[in-house]
């Protein structure tokens, strides 16, 4: 993400944070930590939290292990256009 986006995305991380409330939420259970691809995935309060620190590369079909199946969307999203990122991702997977 550029820096010239940031101050738009962390409003937007306030603003879902105060819709979902998960930061009072239990603990949160890692589900999956890949120091080769720079991945971490973990989940708190219903959510989905899925973190790629590769500073080049983008992972199309990336497995995601979840604890409950079911159908999940996306609520925010760095590579959202609005955030400088390239839309490469669909809000409902």
């Amino acid at each position: 993400m550029r820096y010239k986006y940031l101050n738009r995305f962390d409003r937007a991380v306030n603003k879902t944070e105060e819709r979902i409330g998960w930061l009072k939420s239990n603990q949160a259970v890692v589900t999956r930590t890949h120091e080769g691809d720079k991945v971490m995935v973990f989940e708190r309060a219903g959510l989905i939290f899925v973190f790629n620190f590769h500073p080049t590369k983008s992972y199309p079909d990336y497995k995601i292990p979840v604890r409950q199946c079911g159908s999940y969307k996306i609520l925010l999203d760095t590579d959202d256009n609005c955030f400088g990122g390239h839309s490469r991702n669909q809000a409902n997977v």
